[in-house]
């Protein structure tokens, strides 16, 4: 049976002209190889990225204790701190992180006399907590393009 159908194959093939893809019994043309593959152009690194320099300066950080400054149209041009549990002023030398008279570069003040005795216009006040017995008298006004301002440290209630 299996015998039939190879016959029955192969004069299939001889009526198509022997599949050589022509009925001319001539010997089909010789391949041909297809043109070599070309290698992509070599992968190129995309330029490094740099990050512009700042425009500016970034503004430093408020100082120990605030943690909403006082808007700039205020002009403030400096911070200085009333703080009851020193001994005395401290000028130039406080650390606000310490609470002490060293290893600062702020100003303090013990008492609120003191501190409006010193005041000029564009001075922001801290006051830092803890108990004060007297009266805040003001004795100079700020201008209208720079305050004197009273503050009290960030996180305190009264």
């Amino acid at each position: 049976m299996y015998r039939s159908l190879f016959f029955a194959a192969l004069l299939v093939l001889g009526a198509c002209g022997g599949g050589g893809g022509g009925s001319d019994g001539a010997a089909p043309p010789p391949a041909t190889n297809p043109p070599p593959a070309t290698n992509p152009p070599p992968a190129t690194n995309p330029p490094p990225v740099t990050n512009p320099p700042p425009a500016t300066t970034p503004p430093p950080p408020p100082p120990v204790g605030v943690t909403n400054p006082a808007p700039s149209s205020y002009g403030f041009v400096r911070v200085r701190f009333i703080d009851s549990s020193l001994s005395r002023d401290c000028a130039g030398q406080y650390s606000p992180l310490s609470r002490a008279c060293s290893g600062g570069s702020d100003t303090a003040y013990k008492t609120f006399a003191a501190a409006t005795g010193a005041a000029t216009a564009g001075t922001q006040f801290i006051v830092r907590g803890g108990e004060y017995r007297e009266v805040l008298r003001l004795r100079i006004s700020g201008r209208a393009d720079a305050y004197i301002g009273y503050t009290e440290e960030a996180g305190k209630t009264w």
